[in-house]
């Protein structure tokens, strides 16, 4: 699995056109490895390292990547 990020800012809408966070994620899952982007607002970046494990907790234990190859998660 490849994990990209956590970028400081969004990557919602056309943003997620030109970000290497999520082309990363991309790149990796058209390689066919699972992959996830995690962006979030400069001012909550120390708040989304704190949650990450709850946030991969979530995905793991509703076997999210079974579901979809790739996820970019803000």
């Amino acid at each position: 699995m490849v994990i990209s990020g956590i970028n400081r800012g969004f990557n919602i809408g056309t943003d997620t056109m030109y970000s290497g966070t999520v082309g990363a994620a991309c790149e990796a899952a058209s390689l066919g490895i699972k992959s996830l982007a995690f962006s979030t607002s400069p001012e909550y970046y120390d708040k989304a390292i704190e949650h990450l494990d709850l946030v991969m907790n979530f995905i793991n234990d509703n076997k999210l990547m079974e579901i979809n190859d790739i996820y970019n998660i803000n």
